[in-house]
């Protein structure tokens, strides 16, 4: 059974007939990156800070994974490209209540796609 993974909250009452359309319109199978970024252009600065990431080979090692959860990041409070996934997309995000923007698979294609523009870790922990 292909389609939709619906649960049953999704309903008029509680989400509006629109949004119920858009998560019709954007089968959830066929999410693609350019269809989610329609819905959250805020989405398309967060991959470009991914993308200005360079390893520049100048220190010793490099890891993708500091980049991501924002580990050199002064302050308290939310850090780093995953930080600003999550308030965009998924569950906990600003969009919760969307029926594309709060479900998992956009959180899933999100993560991914900032998270893969990253350099590769070099001599790092991770490896």
């Amino acid at each position: 059974m292909g389609g939709i993974r619906s649960a049953p909250f999704f309903s008029r009452y509680l989400w509006g007939r629109e949004w119920m359309d858009q998560r019709e319109e954007y089968e959830m199978s066929r999410l693609t990156w350019q269809k989610l970024t329609q819905l959250e252009p805020r989405l398309l600065e967060v991959l470009k800070q991914a993308q200005a990431v360079k390893d520049d080979k100048s220190e010793r090692s490099f890891c993708a994974n500091r980049v991501w959860f924002g580990y050199d990041e002064p302050g308290p409070g939310p850090r780093g490209l995953k930080s600003k996934v999550s308030s965009l997309v998924g569950w906990c995000s600003v969009n919760a209540g969307h029926p594309v923007l709060g479900s998992s698979e956009a959180y899933d294609l999100a993560y991914r796609t900032v998270y893969d523009a990253l350099p590769y870790c070099r001599d790092c922990a991770c490896l």
